[in-house]
Order: C-alpha cells, then structure tokens, then sequence
C-alpha cells in the first residue's frame, strides 16, 4: 500500500489507526513540517487558517486533479493512498470563490473517505476506519484516561491520534496538547500516533493523575530530503552518498561553528592538524573530504583562489567561502548536507571533486511571531601539556656538558676561557642558584572569554512569512591581544500567491581580526629560563662578551617589543543578496529562478613602531613600517531551473534541467610606508618615505563560470531506483583552447525494504546503493591559463618597459576525477540499530602541476597536465539504542575511515620540486607508486654505544656512519590505519548527556620536535634557545651508553632518518555536551517563555598520544568550555 502527498510517495508514518504508510514529500512541506515540529510551533486550525476562497472548474475529473487544483491555489497539501484513489467516484464541481471548508465538503461528497485537516495538511480516511472521535471535555463516564502529548523539547501536540487499540474509538488532542479517553476498563493499551513521530503504547494501570507522554521524532524523517543546493532529492528514490545533519544534532556538539561539528559527526570531513597556528581563532581550518585531488603549491594559487583540496561550500543555493560558512549563527542553520559522491555532486561539474558540503538556513514559518533569543559564552585556557622544556639549572648543565662554555679552538683565543666564559658560566650559575628559574611560556597567554547573541524572530501570515536575525560574537584567543569580533544581520521574505513564490534573502556582515602583538608563541617558548625577567620598559635581559672577537653580545626582552604599540589587523564588510522566484506551471511542472549579486570589501593592516628592536641598527628616517593591503570582490551569480515530477502507476520519473552563469571580479590593492616619529600611533600620513624601490601594488583577477545541468531520477515502485547527471562546464581557470569539460554521473539503488520477498518486522531499512561518475576541480589560480606581465619600475624614450612574470598555458585542460562509491544502509529493530557503510575509488586523470622551468627563462613553473592521483578508501557509521523507555534513552555511535593515496603517470616531470623539498629537509616527495603522505628518510639502527654517532643502513644493505640523501627509502605514512569518532548519548526527560572520543590508531609521523629542539644543534642554536628535556637526559654522554639520540657534544648537523619516525595511536574527549530543557512552570510564565534551554559543552579537555611532541608552535592549543541559554518567547 502507498501513500502519495499531491501526486508524490510518501514514505511511511502512522496516523490515529495505525495504519502504515509512505510520505516523500517536496522540499517545502517537509522542511516546514519538520521545523515546526523541531521548533515546537503549534499553528491555530481555524476557520481563518482554511477559509481561503477557491475556485473550480471540474467535470468528470478525478479526484487526484481536483487535490492538485486545491493546493496550487491554497498552499494545503493532500496525504492520501493511491490505492484508494481506485475506489473514488469522478468528480464534478463548479464553484467560483467559495471557502476551501466548503470546496472540500463538496468534494468529498458521496465518496468513499472522508478527511480531517492537521495545519496546512489535508488527511484522507476511509470511511470505515474512522475512529469516533469523543470530545476531549466529556467526562460523563467515570473510566476517563487524562493525558498530555509533548515533543522532545515539551512543547505541546495538538491533534495528535489517542485510542485503545483494537477499538474504534480514540481522541485528538487538543491545542495543548491534553486529552480525556473514555476506556471501559483498566488494562487496556492506549496508542498515541502523529504525523512524523514514532507512536507510543500505553497501558493503563490506574487513573490516579494524567500522564504525560514525550513523541520522539522518527530519525527517518530527518533525512528524507537530499538538499543538493540545486534541486531537491527524495532519499528513498536517491542512489548518492550523502548525509544530512539538523541543528539540534550540531547543537548536541559545539555552538562555535559548523566545521567544528561535522568533523565530529561525519566520518568523511576531516580538519586537519594545524600544528603550527594551534586555536588561533583567526587561521582558517584545512578540509578534506574523503581525502585530496590536487597537489598543493603556491605556484598554482593566487590571492583570490581556494584550497585546491577544499570541498565546495554552498549556502542557501550559491557558493560561500570557508570565512563566512566559520562566522556563521549556528542557530541560522536548519540543516546541513554533505555531497560525498559523483552521485551527488556531479551537477556542480568542475567545482565539485572535492565533495560539497550544503548548509540550508531556517526558513520562515507561518503563525505568530515567535522570538528566539540565544547567549553563548565560550571559556578558553591554554594547553601546554605537550611542552617539555628544561628548567633554569638543566639548561644551564646542558651548555655546558655540549661545549657551549669552551673557547671555539678555530676562532678563539686560548685567554678567552678564563676572560670570558667562565665568568659568564659563573655569573649564569650563581642566577640560578638564587632561584632564578623563568617561565617564559605563560608570559603571552591568557584565559580567553567568548560571547555571542543572537535574535531571531519568525512568523507572518499564510501568504507573507518572514525571518529576521541579528547576531554579534566577541572572541578573545588565549594569546594576549589576539581575537575576533564578527556582526550579522539578515532578513528573509517568503511570499506565496498559489502558482507564484517569491523569496528574498538579505545579509549584512561583518568581522575584524586581531593578531597578538606579543608574536609568535615560539618566541617565548625559546627564550632561556636562566633569564631574570625585566619590566617592558627595559629593552635587554643581559649583555655579555662572547664569540671570535670578543664583541658585545644582547638578548632582547620579548616583553619590550610585545608592549609597543604595534598592531596587525583586518576587518571585513560582506553584503548579499538572494532573490528567488518559482512558478509552478502545472501539477507535475515547476520553474525557479535564482539571482544573487554580492559584495566584499577586506583591509588588513601592519604597523611596527619604530622603537622596535628589528629597527635598532637602522637609520631614523627608515624606523618603522606601515602595509596596508584591501581586497575587493563583487560577483553575481545567476540560475534558472525547470522541473518535472511525474508518477504514472508504479513508475516515478523526475527531470530537471539547470543552467547557470556567474562572474566574479578581484581587486588587491596594497602599498608600504617606512620611517616614523618615534611615538607615532602607525597613521601613514606621518610616515617618512615609501621603502626603496617599492611602490603600490594594484591587481585585478576576473574569474568565470557557466553550465548546463540534466539531473534526472526514476523509481519503479519505491524499489529499483535510476539517477543520472550530466553536465557541461565552463570556466575561465582553464586554457583558452580547452574553457569547457563534459561531467557526468549515473547511480541505482535497490530498495530491498520495499521488496516483498525481503519485508520482514525487524527490518525498518536496507538499501544497497553504487554510483560511478566524472567531477572536476577549477580551484586554482585565473592565471594558469593566461600570461601575465608586469610593468617594469624604468621606463626610457620608448616608454615602459614590461615584463613576463608567469606564463600560462592555453591548453590547459580540466582536472578530473572518476569516482566509484558503493554502500549500503541498514535499519532494524525499529531503528534501533543503523549502518552506514560506503567504499569509494576516486582517480583524478590528470592532474593539473607547476612544472619547474629553466633558470634561463627567469621564470619559476609552467602549468601542465600531468600524472595521476589514486584515492582508495571506506567509511562507516554504526548507531544502536540499546535502552529506550519512555522517560530514559541511551544511544551509543561509531564511526571510523580510512584511505591511501597513489601518484602515477609523473615521471621525471616534479622533478625540481622534489629536489627543492629535498633541499628544504623535507620528508615530502612526489613520484610515481608513492604518495606525498609518505616518509622518505635513510633508514637508521641506531646510535653506536661506542662513539654516539648514528649508523645507517644503505639501500644494498651495508652500514655506514655516513649520511647519504640517495639512501632514502618510504619509512612510515603519516595517514592513520584507521580513525573516527565513538559517541554516547543519554537522555532522561528534559536532560542530554552526549559524548564524543576521537581515536586515531597507526598514524606515522616524523617528530619534529626530537629532530629540532634534542638534535641537529649547532652552537649558536643552543645558545639563543630553550631545549627539549630529552637534549639533557637521553643523549649519548659517554662510551657505552645505550641512547636514542647522538653525542651530546656534537653539533654537527642532523640528517633525516627512520630514527624520528614514530607510529601514534591517540585518543581524546573531542566534544561533550549536557542540555537541560525547561518547558513548563511559574517561572516560564512570569517571564513569557514557552522554552528555555541552558547547555554546557566542553572541547578537547584532554587526549592521550603514544608520542610526546609539541603542539601549537606559533599558536598555542587551548582547551574550551562553553555555556549556551536559548529562551523561546510566548
């Protein structure tokens, strides 16, 4: 039996009988069905709310066309059954203007069902079926069973079905949700069912006090729409990898931001380390999903261009950056979906190998206005748990046990022991035993505190709906002086005449950045703890004679240039606008237009005061320096859809044809200052000169892009499903002979659920999906395709001269990737069991490289088409609830991925780009059966008890003391064997609990700590800088010594070697969550609150790693707590 909602299979739900059945409905019933329910705003059923006049014109019709004809003038969706279609009389009517109420009565005259009428959804019953409905206010029989139904988060549901099962008779509930059952006995068992929600049985024992009974949301109903961001998908029909995530889901694990969450609840979106920047709540995250295409160098990118690996963000339908997705409300956000596939991504061409991450914002609902307003305050300590430091006294013992006080028998005289070492070890030595022993490390630092507000106000009439929100954030990083503030304020419009819908989307936003004047945290982490702190005033913390000739040697306090009042900052002003218009031709024929038009404007601006100690050999009027950088972006964006949907029988057929075109132009504009008065505030009207040959800067980049998309879906009975894209790109990224590339996907799917051989009880779902299709990747820089010159400083009688400063190639091909996905999804045990499995194959042929050109051309890569990139990889996802009970939940999740890389088809091509990361000591290399992840280091046995010198062993397998770059073989990946996220999730009544661990297991990685800070130590080195613990307590000393690490007296330099290679298994609390919702009481009410939640999350508080390296070089790593208050107005 199907159920069809204006000509559509449903998928199944139970009304007030019980009865199973199927809803797929489009996107904007389900999105507004859902939402409400999520958002627990009960719409008034009135005569207001379905006495809209309607005309028609009907002889010999049939039913299901007169439904249609209803809902295009009105709104109100039809949730029937096709099989009772056949049982219905033809229909003749002719009415002009008259109330729906009474259009219905009329036509549903003389036929076989009847209906009733739940918000702006019309229900079909037979009937024969129709329970009898008591008033909820007849109490003459003394057995009345009292009630009350709410959602998850206590609000209430009206017309929610209440009766005995195997009775013919029940009740609704009213617009609070309460109700009175007449029963005719204890013991019987009462169902309570509503559109969307898993019904609840009931028996009763006694009539002491209502009871009051929580509907939980069907998780299926969740994810019944694929959002694509260009048309909308019925899951059950869509053979795609894709999952979608509901606030409330991301709310369950940050209220920071999006990024933040999926990585947590995907198993395919990735945030990689940034060791280096740390918490810097100014760094933009790297993202993969289902991991890299591209090979990523500078040479390829520009000012204006995205990571080459980074998948596509789209917001309410066109592109975003990664910057506005990070500063977005999350209370905005109705839902996200992630595009994994060629499947599901193919319609974006060649924007989309990398995968697309979709993020829909919350529409507006219809009813009274609602309020919602939303504090968070986020709490940041620093984490310095993986700095490993000496002391005062090791340091000191260090520099002396590794030669640092003896004369340099080369350079020094024989007198400079005594006349200069000595004393100065002396001196240092007598410092340290009065108790000198500074930390420098928390000198920068502080606690940061975060705010953000947000309001949001929702509502309107049937006609004209709208959403409007302000939201401001404040966040203080853990180093001094460093943060960010960000402001929004949007508006939406939603405005319906039936046929016609019209949509406008304004947003206004903002941010501005500010970076720590204290500099980089290596700064402080370096400076030696046998250093008396000095007051900022002072500019040295010790002056001595040291070195060949005896000269003056300074150490500079790093609290003297941190208290200057220089500055590095930015700020960025960003206004668009969406308009969208849809008319809906006929019953199965729609068409959308799209237009955004968007403008960004950013400044970024540096200013070192000229007392500065970089200045200090400098000459006045060159003391000091002022840049100023601004970027402009404006771009349009336009798109044009026409879609059918049509069922004929057992045979769903959608067809969508899309076109689009956009443009977008760049403008970078910078200029520097030098020279300024020695208490100048860094304002460039008082600067002295522009810097020796220097002068403004000025670029503009205009990048293009335009395509035809056919995106087309069939189902044969909900069982057998067939979807196919195919797209024809072009873009301005590409060479001027080759601008356009032909992508393409083609999918299936196999319902076993549905199929009558495989139904059984304890199977909810099993679907079996594979996919295979081609994607492209256009994130690199406009001039790969075109030359570009630069005019030169000098100009002659001729005039000025120009000069070749890269050179493109016109024949620059479309980088693509072929994609294979298979996967299968699994439900059972009334969903109390749930698997996600997926297996993919992505080879990207070819791909686009800077290869490395000639010095005689002066000119550094050319692009070119070259090699192969190979991604094999899986991923999962298993969910159970292994408690359930009306009051109690626990759900339990994990998830895990893993994938390898392959290059092929390179040759000798990288070849200067290997040999510059060789150069570079870099474990990096490109070449063909390897990926970059691999290690390439000599391989080591060790240091030799004897001498403390390291042995290796060569390619042919002989040992040698000698370090050659020819013996380097892959010694480690620093891809993990596999890593993922396990979750626990407790609910009881109004309280969450959620937890969430991250394990990584079988990462290599090369520990650049051991390899810098413990060896590969020259002189001055450990002179100027703090040590690793180990330099001190594991290193070679003597003859015999069974050591990890080499002589400590030699300062010779380190080569790479299996030696700093480790395997890293982790594990850590990435994310815990505890919500409690309040939604009933004398307190709400003195206060007009229908809701009010208060959480509290917690991020990364501690993680547990088998190899101790440092974390957050530049930036330090934190620690976070967060606190959220949400209150819901009446």
């Amino acid at each position: 039996m199907q159920l069809f909602a204006n000509g559509q299979p449903m998928s199944r739900f139970t009304l007030g009988l019980g009865v199973p059945l199927r809803c797929t409905a489009k996107i904007w019933l389900i999105m507004k069905l859902v939402m409400c329910l999520l958002l627990g705003c009960s719409l008034h059923i009135s005569a207001k709310s379905y006495g809209q006049q309607v005309s028609i014109s009907a002889k010999g019709a049939r039913l299901e066309a007169v439904f249609q004809e209803i809902k295009s003038q009105t709104g109100y969706t039809f949730v029937y059954n096709t099989e009772w279609l056949r049982e219905a009389k033809l229909v003749d009517l002719q009415v002009q203007n008259i109330p729906m109420e009474q259009a219905l009565q009329l036509t549903f005259k003389d036929q076989p069902f009847t209906y009733m009428i739940l918000r702006k959804t019309v229900i079909l019953k037979k009937r024969e079926q129709l329970i009898k409905i008591l008033p909820s206010e007849d109490n003459r029989q003394q057995l009345i069973f009292r009630g009350k139904v709410l959602d998850e988060k206590g609000t209430p549901i009206p017309g929610a079905s209440i009766f005995v099962l195997g009775e013919k008779k029940g009740v609704v509930s009213g617009e609070d949700g309460r109700f009175n059952l007449k029963i005719d006995k204890l013991g019987v068992v009462v169902r309570i069912s509503f559109i969307g929600y898993e019904s609840l049985d009931y028996r009763v024992k006694n009539l002491d006090k209502p009871v009051t009974f929580h509907m939980r949301l069907k998780d299926a109903d969740l994810n019944q729409v694929v959002v694509t961001g260009m048309v909308n998908l019925d899951k059950q029909t869509f053979s795609g990898a894709a999952a979608v995530y509901s606030q409330e889901q991301i709310k369950t694990i940050t209220n920071t931001n999006i990024v933040d969450a999926l990585k947590t609840l995907d198993p395919s979106f990735m945030v990689l380390e940034n060791n280096i920047m740390g918490s810097n709540p100014n760094v933009l995250p790297n993202i993969e999903l289902r991991g890299q295409t591209s090979i990523t160098t500078d040479e390829l990118r520009d000012d204006f261009s995205e990571n080459p690996n980074q998948p596509l963000f789209i917001l309410d339908g066109f592109p975003a950056s990664l910057r506005q997705i990070l500063d977005m409300d999350i209370n905005r956000i109705a839902s996200v979906t992630i595009l994994k596939d060629a499947a599901s991504t193919a319609m974006y061409g060649n924007r989309a190998s990398n995968g697309v991450i979709v993020i829909q914002t919350v529409r507006p609902l219809p009813g009274k206005i609602r309020v919602s307003y939303t504090s968070d305050w986020g709490f940041e300590f620093p984490d310095l748990s993986s700095y490993n430091r000496m002391d005062a006294s090791e340091k000191l013992e260090f520099e002396r046990l590794s030669g640092r006080y003896l004369p340099n028998e080369r350079f020094d005289m024989s007198t400079y022991k005594y006349e200069l070492y000595d004393p100065l070890y002396s001196m240092r030595k007598q410092e340290v035993l009065r108790g000198v022993n500074s930390y420098w490390l928390s000198d920068p630092l502080q606690n940061g505190i975060s705010q953000r507000h947000s309001l949001l106000v929702n509502g309107g009439a049937d006609n004209l709906l709208f959403v409007a929100g302000i939201s401001y954030k404040d966040e203080k990083g853990v180093m001094i002086g460093s943060g960010r503030k960000e402001w929004s304020g949007n508006l939406k419009l939603d405005y319906n005449t039936g046929k016609f819908r019209f949509n406008n989307y304004v947003s206004v936003n903002g941010n501005s950045e500010d970076e720590s004047p204290y500099g980089s945290f290596s700064t402080w982490v370096n400076v030696n703890p046998y250093y008396r702190k000095q007051p900022a005033s002072e500019m040295y913390l010790e002056k001595y004679r040291d070195g060949s000739n005896g000269a003056e040697k300074v150490v500079y306090n790093p609290l003297y240039n941190a208290k200057l009042n220089s500055y590095d900052r930015s700020k960025l002003y960003s206004l668009w606008d969406n308009l969208s218009a849809i008319y809906q031709v006929t019953d199965n024929l729609r068409f959308e237009t799209n237009l955004q038009v968007r403008k960004d404007v950013k400044e970024a601006e540096t200013f070192k005061s000229p007392l500065h100690t970089d200045f200090i050999s400098t000459v006045p009027e060159e003391k000091g320096k002022y840049t100023n950088t601004r970027f402009t972006t404006s771009s349009f964006t336009y798109n044009a859809l026409l879609s059918y949907n049509k069922s004929f029988g057992d045979h769903t057929l959608g067809v969508n044809l899309r076109s689009e075109i956009s443009e977008s132009k760049s403008i970078r504009q910078d200029y520097s200052a030098i020279g300024f008065p020695l208490t100048s505030n860094g304002n460039p009207s008082f600067a002295y000169n522009y810097p020796e040959n220097g002068a403004p800067y000025a670029r503009t980049s205009i990048s293009r892009y335009n395509n035809v998309s056919f995106i087309s879906t069939y189902s044969y009975r909900n069982i057998y499903n067939l979807n196919a894209t195919f797209t024809y790109n072009g873009s301005s990224v590409y060479g001027i002979n080759n601008p356009y590339s032909p992508f393409y996907s083609i999918a299936g799917s196999w319902n076993l659920h549905n199929a009558q051989w495989f139904k059984r009880d304890w199977i909810d779902n099993a679907r079996l999906r594979v996919s295979y299709g081609m994607t492209g990747n256009q994130n690199f820089s406009s001039t790969s395709s075109v030359s570009t010159y630069t005019y030169l400083s000098d100009f002659n009688s001729f005039g000025q001269g120009v000069l070749l400063s890269r050179l493109g190639n016109p024949n620059l091909e479309s980088q693509t990737t072929y994609q294979f996905n298979t996967g299968l999804d699994l439900n059972i045990f009334k969903n109390r069991l749930g698997l996600v499995v997926d297996y993919y194959d992505k080879l990207t042929d070819p791909l686009v490289v800077p290869v490395a050109l000639p010095s005689s051309t002066a000119l550094v890569s050319y692009p070119f088409n070259v090699g192969s990139l190979k991604v094999k990889g899986f991923e999962f996802m298993l969910n159970g609830t292994p408690i359930r009970t009306k009051d109690f939940s626990w759900r339990i999740s994990v998830m895990g991925s893993k994938y390898k890389k392959t290059y092929a088809g390179l040759g000798n091509r990288l070849l200067g780009l290997n040999e510059k990361l060789k150069t570079s000591n870099s474990f990096v290399q490109y070449k063909d059966g390897y990926s970059e992840n691999d290690i390439w280091a000599v391989r080591s046995l060790g240091i030799d008890p004897a001498t403390g010198r390291e042995i290796y062993l060569k390619k042919d397998g002989t040992q040698s003391f000698d370090y050659d770059i020819n013996d380097q073989v892959v010694v480690g990946n620093t891809l993990p064997d596999i890593q993922g996220v396990v979750g626990s999730q407790f609910t009881y009544k109004n309280f969450l609990l959620n937890f969430s661990f991250r394990y990584v297991f079988g990462q290599d990685a090369f520990n650049t700590v051991l390899f810098n800070t413990i060896e590969n130590l020259s002189k001055s080195y450990i002179i100027n800088n703090n040590l690793d613990k180990r330099a001190l307590y594991e290193r070679w000393k003597e003859p015999g010594d069974l050591a990890m690490y080499k002589d400590i007296a030699d300062a010779t330099r380190t080569y790479r070697s299996s030696r700093f290679v480790q395997t890293e298994n982790s594990f850590g609390l990435e994310s815990a969550n505890i919500t409690y919702n309040l939604t009933r009481g004398s307190f709400l009410d003195k206060l007009s609150l229908s809701r009010l939640q208060i959480s509290g999350r917690t991020s990364d508080i501690f993680r547990f790693t088998t190899v101790r390296r440092e974390r957050g070089t530049s930036y330090p790593y934190s620690r976070a707590f967060q606190l959220s208050l949400t209150a819901n107005f009446k």
